[in-house]
C-alpha cells in the first residue's frame, strides 16, 4: 500500500527514521528530512516495521510511531551495555537483553495464534533452549532452514505470520 507516498508531513518522522537507521546499523541511506513522504521514507518505514515485528504496510500510524520510539529506546539501552540489539543483530542461543525479550514476546503471540495448546516461552530476555526450539518451529513453518538464529529473514517470517493472524496494523 503506497497510500501515504507523496504526502507532506512533519520532518520529525524522517529525523526519527534517520536516528533509527544509524543506531540499528542499517544499510539504508539516510533520508533527506524534507517533509515529503517519498519512496525512501516508504522503504525506511517498511524496514522499521519489519524490524519491530509489525505488518510491513508502510503506513505511519500510532503503532508504527510507537515502534519507532521503542526501537530508538532499545538501541540506546543496548549501546549502553546490552548484549543483543533489537534490530540489525542476529539473535542466537545465549544472547540476552531487551532484543530477546521483544523476540520472545512476538514469538509467544505467534505460538498462541498457531498452536494454542503449546506452552508459552518465558519472556525473560535470555535466549535459551525453549526460545531456540520455538524459533526453529517458526522457521520450519515459514519454509526457512531451521537454524534457531533470529536473522532478517526470520524476523520477516514472524512479521508476516503475525500479520496474517492479527489485525494489528501500523
Amino acid at each position: 500500500m503506497l497510500a501515504t507516498v507523496g504526502l507532506f508531513f512533519d520532518n520529525a518522522w524522517q529525523n526519527g527514521l534517520n536516528q533509527w537507521i544509524k543506531a540499528s546499523g542499517s544499510t539504508l541511506s539516510p533520508l533527506t528530512a524534507d517533509g515529503n513522504f517519498g519512496a525512501g521514507t516508504q522503504v525506511a518505514t517498511v524496514a522499521l516495521q519489519n524490524a519491530a515485528g509489525l505488518a510491513p504496510d508502510g503506513i505511519v500510524g500510532p503503532t508504527t510511531r510507537q515502534a519507532l520510539q521503542q526501537q530508538l529506546k532499545t538501541s540506546k539501552s543496548s549501546s549502553a551495555g546490552g548484549t543483543a540489539a533489537t534490530t540489525g543483530t542476529t539473535l542466537k542461543l545465549g544472547d540476552t537483553g531487551q532484543g530477546v525479550v521483544d523476540w520472545q514476546t512476538k514469538l509467544n503471540q505467534w505460538l498462541h495464534a498457531t498452536v494454542p495448546s503449546q506452552s508459552q516461552i518465558s519472556t525473560d530476555g535470555s535466549f535459551g533452549q525453549a526460545t531456540l526450539q520455538a524459533t526453529e518451529q517458526l522457521q520450519t513453518s515459514a519454509g526457512l532452514t531451521p537454524t534457531g538464529q533470529v536473522d532478517a529473514a526470520t524476523r520477516q517470517a514472524l512479521a508476516t505470520a503475525l500479520a496474517s493472524v492479527s489485525p494489528n496494523r501500523g
